[in-house]
């Protein structure tokens, strides 16, 4: 996995994954980020991403949340990935 770039403004951020963007927010070392997106797989899904974590001396460490809904009913919670992440230089 690569981090293409950053940017930083007043406290908005966009980063770059592998060319995914995800927006939000970082302030005091915090960084919390999030992505929705839609896809077709017998019928309408969203799917939603999130980032969140804090970086200390270089290294940021935090977590990646996945969850996947069919579009127009409760979420099944079927699909969900909770994960530990690391990036470092």
């Amino acid at each position: 996995m690569t981090t293409d770039r950053a940017e930083l403004a007043d406290g908005d951020i966009a980063i770059r994954i592998n060319g995914i963007e995800f927006r939000g927010t970082f302030r005091d070392r915090t960084l919390a980020v999030k992505r929705t997106s839609a896809h077709t797989f017998g019928g309408a899904w969203t799917t939603t991403e999130e980032i969140r974590g804090t970086f200390d001396q270089g290294v940021f460490t935090g977590t990646y949340s996945y969850r996947e809904c069919e579009q127009g009913n409760a979420c099944p919670g079927d699909c969900t990935i909770d994960a530990r992440i690391r990036f470092e230089r």
